[in-house]
Protein backbone atom coordinates (compact mmCIF):
# COMPACT_ATOMS: atom_id res chain seq x y z
CA UNK A 1 0.00 0.00 0.00
CA UNK A 2 1.38 3.37 -0.77
CA UNK A 3 2.30 5.73 2.12
CA UNK A 4 -0.56 8.20 0.46
CA UNK A 5 -2.88 5.36 0.45
CA UNK A 6 -2.05 4.62 4.07
CA UNK A 7 -2.78 8.42 5.22
CA UNK A 8 -6.18 8.62 3.42
CA UNK A 9 -7.65 5.57 4.70
CA UNK A 10 -6.18 6.00 8.16
CA UNK A 11 -7.44 10.09 8.26
CA UNK A 12 -11.06 8.03 7.59
CA UNK A 13 -10.76 6.11 10.45
CA UNK A 14 -9.94 8.61 12.59
CA UNK A 15 -12.59 10.43 11.64
CA UNK A 16 -14.89 7.00 12.27
CA UNK A 17 -13.12 7.27 15.64
CA UNK A 18 -14.31 10.38 16.71
CA UNK A 19 -17.90 9.50 16.10
CA UNK A 20 -17.62 6.33 18.10
CA UNK A 21 -15.76 7.64 20.60
CA UNK A 22 -18.16 10.93 21.32
CA UNK A 23 -21.67 10.48 19.34
CA UNK A 24 -24.53 10.75 21.66
CA UNK A 25 -27.06 12.80 21.07
CA UNK A 26 -29.61 15.06 18.56
CA UNK A 27 -27.40 18.58 19.31
CA UNK A 28 -24.78 17.08 17.29
CA UNK A 29 -26.01 15.21 14.20
CA UNK A 30 -25.28 17.49 11.91
CA UNK A 31 -21.35 17.65 13.04
CA UNK A 32 -21.17 13.80 13.07
CA UNK A 33 -22.87 13.26 9.81
CA UNK A 34 -20.40 15.92 8.49
CA UNK A 35 -18.03 13.55 9.73
CA UNK A 36 -19.45 10.60 8.13
CA UNK A 37 -19.58 12.26 5.03
CA UNK A 38 -15.47 13.40 4.79
CA UNK A 39 -14.98 9.78 6.28
CA UNK A 40 -16.56 8.06 2.63
CA UNK A 41 -14.92 11.10 0.43
CA UNK A 42 -11.18 10.30 2.38
CA UNK A 43 -11.81 6.82 1.71
CA UNK A 44 -12.75 6.93 -1.52
CA UNK A 45 -9.54 9.29 -2.30
CA UNK A 46 -7.16 6.26 -0.89
CA UNK A 47 -8.57 4.37 -3.62
CA UNK A 48 -8.08 7.47 -5.90
CA UNK A 49 -4.33 7.23 -5.18
CA UNK A 50 -3.57 3.53 -4.73
CA UNK A 51 -4.55 2.75 -8.17
CA UNK A 52 -3.57 6.00 -9.86
CA UNK A 53 -7.20 7.17 -10.77
CA UNK A 54 -5.84 10.83 -11.38
CA UNK A 55 -4.11 12.67 -8.99
CA UNK A 56 -6.23 15.75 -10.01
CA UNK A 57 -9.51 14.05 -8.81
CA UNK A 58 -8.84 14.25 -5.16
CA UNK A 59 -9.76 17.52 -4.61
CA UNK A 60 -13.30 16.61 -5.48
CA UNK A 61 -15.51 16.63 -2.60
CA UNK A 62 -18.53 15.56 -4.16
CA UNK A 63 -19.04 11.78 -3.36
CA UNK A 64 -21.05 10.25 -6.54
CA UNK A 65 -18.71 11.73 -8.40
CA UNK A 66 -15.56 10.16 -6.48
CA UNK A 67 -17.96 7.09 -6.76
CA UNK A 68 -17.97 7.30 -10.26
CA UNK A 69 -13.96 7.76 -10.27
CA UNK A 70 -13.71 4.66 -8.27
CA UNK A 71 -15.68 2.44 -10.02
CA UNK A 72 -13.25 0.63 -12.32
CA UNK A 73 -11.99 -0.80 -9.17
CA UNK A 74 -14.48 -0.82 -6.45
CA UNK A 75 -18.23 -1.02 -6.36
CA UNK A 76 -20.71 -0.67 -3.52
CA UNK A 77 -24.16 -1.97 -3.16
CA UNK A 78 -25.10 1.24 -0.98
CA UNK A 79 -28.31 3.45 -1.17
CA UNK A 80 -27.67 6.41 -3.86
CA UNK A 81 -30.24 8.47 -1.92
CA UNK A 82 -28.14 8.44 1.03
CA UNK A 83 -24.93 9.69 -1.14
CA UNK A 84 -26.98 12.65 -2.92
CA UNK A 85 -28.16 13.41 0.86
CA UNK A 86 -24.90 13.67 1.86
CA UNK A 87 -23.44 15.82 -0.81
CA UNK A 88 -26.72 17.97 -0.62
CA UNK A 89 -26.34 18.54 2.91
CA UNK A 90 -22.67 19.41 2.72
CA UNK A 91 -22.61 20.75 -0.71
CA UNK A 92 -20.08 23.86 -0.28
CA UNK A 93 -22.29 26.20 -2.31
CA UNK A 94 -25.38 25.71 0.01
CA UNK A 95 -23.06 25.80 2.73
CA UNK A 96 -22.37 29.41 1.36
CA UNK A 97 -25.40 30.33 0.44
CA UNK A 98 -27.39 29.03 3.79
CA UNK A 99 -29.19 27.16 1.30
CA UNK A 100 -29.84 24.38 3.88
CA UNK A 101 -32.28 24.62 6.67
CA UNK A 102 -32.79 20.62 7.26
CA UNK A 103 -32.22 19.56 11.06
CA UNK A 104 -30.39 16.01 10.88
CA UNK A 105 -32.18 13.77 13.33
CA UNK A 106 -29.93 11.56 15.39
CA UNK A 107 -31.53 8.36 13.49
CA UNK A 108 -29.97 10.09 10.54
CA UNK A 109 -26.91 10.75 11.48
CA UNK A 110 -26.69 7.19 12.55
CA UNK A 111 -27.37 5.54 8.53
CA UNK A 112 -24.67 8.03 7.52
CA UNK A 113 -22.16 6.81 10.20
CA UNK A 114 -23.32 3.19 9.30
CA UNK A 115 -22.90 3.87 5.12
CA UNK A 116 -19.25 5.18 6.80
CA UNK A 117 -18.25 2.52 8.36
CA UNK A 118 -19.63 0.33 5.68
CA UNK A 119 -18.10 1.67 3.02
CA UNK A 120 -14.51 2.19 4.77
CA UNK A 121 -14.39 -1.29 5.54
CA UNK A 122 -15.19 -2.63 2.10
CA UNK A 123 -12.27 -0.24 1.06
CA UNK A 124 -9.81 -1.72 3.50
CA UNK A 125 -10.73 -5.17 2.44
CA UNK A 126 -10.58 -4.31 -1.40
CA UNK A 127 -6.77 -3.80 0.04
CA UNK A 128 -6.22 -6.68 2.17
CA UNK A 129 -7.71 -9.30 -0.24
CA UNK A 130 -5.53 -7.21 -3.32
CA UNK A 131 -2.44 -9.83 -3.27
CA UNK A 132 -0.99 -8.35 -6.89
CA UNK A 133 0.13 -5.22 -5.15
CA UNK A 134 2.25 -7.24 -2.83
CA UNK A 135 3.63 -9.36 -5.60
Amino acid sequence: MRNSTREWINAADSDLKVIDSSYDDDDNARVFSFLSKTAIEKALKSVIYEYNLGLDNVDIDNLQKLLDIVSNVIIFDIDMKLIKSLDYLFDKSNIINNKIDKIISYNEALIYMDLAREITQEIWELYENDESKYI
